[in-house]
């Protein structure tokens, strides 16, 4: 029988994190988790069975994290539902700075697992893990703002709620990553591309 108990596995997670988002995920093997906790690998893989079942229990925490600090920004005067997935979608990028080191090792997981490095049941699990239907409150949002007329009705919810959340994640991961060097833009505009995307994606789903 194998015993397992909670306080080793938030020490391992704990752990784990720290080597995770310091070193890289692509610089950090299981036996240096199990280096730094000082127990063997045989104990660790009790525990998780495998690099990506580690690291996917630490993405699920940090996106918890990061998600408490995206708040719905209620309604206002003259304030539309598609105006309300747009301050939404600024506020999300708002956190880029305060959890840069969680975007990072986001951008590493996805990199990571990648390619040959698919594990098999790779998308099961990755949807086992995070909340169902992606982001709960910018899909509401999405769907009330249809209901007010100001999105067009004929788009699909959950694909437009996935399309504008990976758009600006996707710019937050790269500006995590690589700071104000991006070739493509000034270092004084990098903090534009966010409001130039969201413009083009909200005019998009105008009626």
């Amino acid at each position: 029988m194998i015993y397992q108990t909670d306080e080793t596995r938030t020490k391992i997670l704990s752990v784990a994190r720290t080597l995770f988002t310091e070193r890289g995920l692509f610089d950090t093997q299981m036996l240096d988790v199990a280096a730094a906790l000082g127990m063997s690998r045989t104990t660790l893989y009790r525990y998780f069975q495998d690099k990506l079942d580690l690291a996917l229990s630490i993405v699920t925490i940090l996106m918890a994290e990061i998600q408490e600090a995206w708040t719905d920004p209620g309604a206002g005067p003259d304030r539309t539902g598609r105006d309300r997935v747009g301050l939404y979608l600024k506020q999300v990028w708002a956190n880029t700075g305060g959890y840069a080191a969680h975007l990072r090792f986001f951008a590493e997981f996805d990199a990571f697992f990648s390619g040959a490095r698919i594990p098999l049941g790779f998308r099961d699990k990755i949807a086992a893990s995070l909340p169902d239907g992606g982001n709960p409150v910018l899909l509401a949002l999405v769907t009330e703002a249809q209901a007010d007329g100001s999105i067009r009705p004929d788009l699909d919810p959950h694909l437009t709620m996935a399309t504008l959340l990976n758009t600006v994640r996707g710019l937050q991961q790269r500006v995590a990553l690589r700071g104000e060097v991006l070739v493509e833009v000034k270092p004084q505009e990098a903090t534009r591309l966010i409001d130039e995307a969201l413009s083009y994606l909200l005019r998009g789903l105008a009626p």
